[in-house]
């Protein structure tokens, strides 16, 4: 099965090079995340898929607890490129997870579910949802009273121009450190 982080589609990979940019790109943002927080808390995923990028966060130990917030439904490129039905997608979602005990998945979509959540909650957050700007921006607006200072924000696909646009007009993009496979990171001031 193609994924998204595990066995990546070859042109995805960076041109020329065999090793895998979208799993070693996200290690290193772990390895970021491991090296910059103060405490280690609790997690949370915006979008999490398939559940590959969960289940890195959970093998890190870095996290006592891990949420996730996915419905499992709507519209998704890589699902029609593949033939992936969402069901489909739910099932690697679990067989990825299906390890730990600390991760707590919410199905629905971030606007119903992060307002659920307390505020100054969470160490680290992931947002990987939908990439259109006004999306992206209100995951962003959404999630960051979630965090504590300090914390760490960051997300997927600085590349695509409506992610990089919400990004940059949040947060210094000078200080946005970016990484192999285009995840972003922003340490809360």
């Amino acid at each position: 099965m193609i994924t998204q982080r595990f066995n990546t589609h070859f042109p995805w990979r960076m041109s020329g090079r065999a090793k895998n940019n979208h799993f070693f790109g996200f290690a290193f943002l772990l390895n970021y995340v491991c090296d910059n927080l103060p405490d280690y808390g609790k997690a949370l995923e915006i979008g999490s898929y398939m559940g590959e990028s969960t289940q890195m966060i959970a093998a890190s130990g870095i996290f006592s607890e891990i949420h996730t917030i996915d419905p499992f439904k709507g519209t998704e490129d890589f699902n029609k490129e593949f033939d992936y039905t969402w069901s489909k997608v739910k099932s690697e979602y679990n067989k990825n997870t299906r390890y730990f005990d600390n991760i707590y998945h919410h199905q629905g979509y971030s606007y119903d579910e992060v307002p659920k959540l307390s505020n100054g909650e969470f160490e680290f957050i992931y947002i990987d949802a939908s990439h259109k700007y006004e999306d992206v921006k209100k995951d962003i607006e959404l999630c960051l009273p979630k965090l504590k200072y300090k914390g760490i924000i960051a997300g997927h696909d600085y590349s695509w121009s409506d992610v990089k646009k919400a990004v940059d007009e949040k947060f210094n993009p000078e200080e946005v450190i970016v990484f192999l496979d285009s995840s972003w990171a922003y340490i809360k001031n």
